[in-house]
């Protein structure tokens, strides 16, 4: 059972809405290159930190053709934050051409990369026995 919310510019799908234990984040868009966009992006995914969620996410880029480097600046910092917190990202579908913004803004360096939606969300779930949720 799943509980799916939309945001601006992201939509987002808590997983086994009984026992949270995965927050999956697509995005309502393929182009994030405006800097605006970008920022408000930010904006949508620090929303996802609270309380009520727990700290294990999954962002799919399935879809996302173009991501300027404010946008990806803003993942790598929301990515950096869940880490504060103790949580985990993991995101899947990025494209090939995204991959270089994806290491120039330091994503790579907080968040987890697997080859499909399924295979993240798993590795999203290794360690659901220390859930962490902000406080």
């Amino acid at each position: 059972m799943s509980t799916t919310m939309n945001q601006t510019n992201i939509a987002y799908e808590l997983l086994d809405e009984t026992h949270p234990g995965v927050v999956v984040v697509t995005f309502e868009a393929n182009d994030f290159t405006d800097p605006m966009h970008g920022r408000e992006l930010g904006e949508d995914l620090d929303a996802l930190i609270c309380p009520d969620l727990p700290m294990r996410y999954v962002i799919d880029f399935k879809g996302v053709s173009a991501m300027g480097s404010t946008a990806c600046s803003e993942i790598a910092a929301f990515a950096r934050r869940v880490r504060w917190w103790g949580g985990r990202v993991t995101a899947c579908h990025l494209d090939r051409g995204l991959s270089l913004g994806a290491a120039l803004s330091g994503m790579d360096e907080h968040v987890e990369f697997a080859d499909s939606l399924r295979s993240a969300i798993s590795m999203a779930r290794k360690d659901a026995g220390r859930l962490v949720f902000a406080s």
